[in-house]
């Protein structure tokens, strides 16, 4: 079976075609190659099933297509997202990290940094090594 939706509209319908019996006008139909009379449908009604069935098919394939349109733009946004958040991008867009000498840990909060500390001061080009003079807490100038 083919990807394209034509071919599996087709394949879906004939399918299900197989199993139906084709009657002629006066009520004899042919059924595995045997002519019956009775149990049977008419040219026009199985037209019409046919037609339900290839609207169904349709219908359903343009809804699939779609949610993966819809799903592949949530990925899209999402992986937008998730780079804005990588680390590099954000060190790219001016921002540092501070972090102390002796144990590599994250400054997070200034009121653990002394005078006479020795910082290092990155971002994604590299890194400074300085020696805190003076702590400026809340802003101060």
């Amino acid at each position: 079976m083919g990807n394209n939706k034509d071919e599996i509209i087709t394949n879906t319908v004939l399918e299900i075609d197989k199993d139906l019996i084709i009657t002629d006008n006066n009520g004899f139909g042919i059924n595995g190659g045997s002519v019956i009379q009775g149990n049977t449908i008419s040219n026009n009604q199985w037209y019409t099933k046919s037609m339900k069935i290839t609207e169904f098919n349709q219908t359903s394939f343009t809804e699939l297509e779609s949610k993966i349109t819809n799903s592949k733009l949530i990925i899209q946004s999402i992986e937008n997202n998730l780079k804005h958040l990588n680390f590099d991008e954000t060190l790219s867009r001016g921002f540092f990290l501070t972090s102390k000498k002796e144990d590599n840990s994250l400054v997070k909060d200034i009121n653990k940094i002394k005078k006479g500390d020795h910082i290092i001061i990155s971002n994604n080009q590299g890194s400074l090594h300085a020696e805190t003079l003076r702590v400026i807490k809340n802003k101060e100038v």
